[in-house]
């Protein structure tokens, strides 16, 4: 089974695809990632996802407020830092900080 270049290309030729070992070649993987959003395959996962509908829409509406909730976290520091540390001289930082 041993092929010489001019083998390989004919198989090109008649339609097949060459061979997966290309290294750096993503043509197959783009292949599939557009094969794999199919209406006919989300149609079969709606009928299994569809029993449990009012869960799926809390599930997303709970990971957007987690979401939203992580992104805050830095604004909230930011806040902190500009408004809550004046420059030296202040006693509003200690004040913060003593129980």
């Amino acid at each position: 089974m041993d092929q010489g270049p001019g083998e390989l290309e004919a198989e090109r030729d008649d339609g097949r695809r060459p061979p997966r070992a290309v290294v750096g070649s993503h043509r197959i993987e783009e292949e599939m990632f557009g094969r794999a959003f199919d209406k006919s395959i989300l149609r079969r996962i709606w009928g299994f996802v569809h029993p449990y509908r009012a869960k799926v829409v809390v599930t997303i509406v709970a990971m957007l407020i987690f979401t939203g909730t992580q992104l805050l976290i830095p604004l909230i520091i930011r806040y902190a830092i500009d408004n809550g540390m004046n420059p030296a001289g202040s006693d509003r930082s200690a004040q913060l900080a003593s129980p």
